[in-house]
């Protein structure tokens, strides 16, 4: 039986996203597999290097159940049509990520999984290099680490070979040390404030 691979780029498909799954699943119980078999096997024809084996081989890819992965598949390539990016396009939406200092230790939705909000930026961040064809390199890392609070900068490097290592750095910085940052930084905005304070009552009394 002749399964097509998925790449996810709309241009290259012949079916939906909707479609490719429900042909897969028909050809694996035709083989006799299990939903659990059929797991491993929907990553196999995932296309090299594409869209959907780089969404596939994501850690907050679900692959608990077939019914789980399946859902997760049809939201990240919810129809034919979609308008497929480009490089410039990715690269673009990588630079200007942001993550915004209200937000640290706000748990958030990255795919199907609920992660702290800095998980979910480096997911996102490396899938966008990906993307891009950028993740074996360093470029960019800079930019989008000045675009991350002090709080996280902190305990980054300056600087980091590829977007492997750099968003694993940000994954590997515990809540403990982020809470720490946090109320490092609003003590010393709360100094800053009274010495401001001081700084008018002493120019109006002179």
């Amino acid at each position: 039986m002749n399964i097509p691979v998925f790449s996810g780029r709309p241009q290259d498909d012949g079916l939906s996203a909707e479609e490719f799954a429900k042909s897969f699943r028909g050809a694996m119980l035709m083989l006799g597999k299990t939903e659990a078999e059929m797991i491993p096997i929907f990553g196999a024809f995932m296309k090299a290097r594409s869209p959907a084996e780089r969404w596939f081989d994501l850690p907050t890819t679900p692959k608990a159940s077939w019914n789980a992965l399946k859902d997760a598949f049809l939201l990240r390539f919810p129809f034919k049509g979609e308008p497929e990016k480009s490089r410039a396009d990715w690269e673009l939406e990588l630079l200007t990520l942001t993550l915004k200092p209200e937000d640290l230790l706000k748990k958030v939705r990255y795919g199907s999984a609920s992660v702290l909000s800095h998980v979910a930026f480096a997911y996102n961040a490396l899938e966008l290099a990906q993307n891009a064809e950028m993740a074996n390199g360093s470029s960019g890392i800079a930019t989008v680490r000045g675009n991350l609070p002090d709080t996280l900068r902190h305990h980054l490097e300056v600087d980091y070979d590829n977007w492997t290592a750099f968003t694993d750095a940000i994954i590997n910085i515990r809540t403990t040390q982020i809470r720490d940052g946090i109320e490092r930084n609003a003590e010393f905005n709360e100094a800053f404030q009274t010495l401001q304070t001081l700084r008018r009552q002493i120019s109006r009394a002179t």
